[in-house]
């Protein structure tokens, strides 16, 4: 599934509550993260400044402690799907 978003040109990024290191976990099996990826603790990506997280944003490929529908995503124009 995540093979074919991205030949759609989804950029697909993992938004969990799991810890760090279960979050890289699951998302290099599901085939998410790639060599340029960044991962980002929620608490860490909620206190940068704007002009922090818009230079981070394109490249964030999982968001841990997070809660979805973060302002900063939205006022970057991305869009969140959330599929459980």
């Amino acid at each position: 599934m995540v093979t074919g978003c991205v030949h759609a040109g989804v950029r697909v990024i993992l938004i969990t509550g799991d810890s760090v290191g279960a979050a890289k976990s699951v998302a290099h099996a599901c085939g998410v993260v790639t060599g340029e990826g960044v991962v980002v603790e929620g608490p860490v990506f909620r206190q940068m400044y704007d002009s922090e997280a818009m230079v981070v944003l394109p490249y964030i490929q999982v968001r841990e402690g997070c809660q979805c529908g973060g302002w900063k995503c939205k006022r970057q124009g991305e869009v969140e799907g959330v599929s459980i």
